[in-house]
């Protein structure tokens, strides 16, 4: 799972899920300044926090290796939803609230439908 964030965003997506998938990788993409990612880790699911962070991904030129590689997208609310339909990223993933919990636990509940037991685990 690639979880692209803030480089001062708190790690809450990646801690929750942490326990319950193979690897979850962080990718800090903006700060005060916008570093350069140019590319996305053997991942099956990339989650994105905001709108923002789809822009940034955008801006580091990792949205068409998204699609070109088939790669599961999600994210938290309205707003981040319509930019990656506007992307031709539908994500899979859309919680109902907005807390990096409610992300983590979408994306077990994506998992445990499809019968993936990887990412399913006892809810706390």
């Amino acid at each position: 799972v690639l979880v692209p964030a803030s480089a001062v965003a708190p790690d809450h997506v990646r801690e929750a899920l942490a326990p319950h998938a193979a690897e979850v990788v962080r990718a800090d993409l903006y700060s005060l300044r916008f570093p350069t990612v140019d590319t996305v880790p053997n991942v099956d699911v990339v989650l994105f926090s905001s709108e923002s962070t789809v822009r940034s991904a955008r801006r580091n030129g990792l949205l068409d290796e998204i699609r070109g590689r088939g790669l599961i997208t999600g994210g938290v609310g309205d707003a981040t939803r319509r930019r990656l339909e506007e992307e031709n990223l539908a994500p899979a993933i859309v919680p109902e609230g907005f807390r990096p919990a409610d992300l983590a636990r979408a994306t077990r509940r994506y998992f445990a439908n499809l019968g993936m037991a990887a990412l399913v685990a006892e809810e706390r």
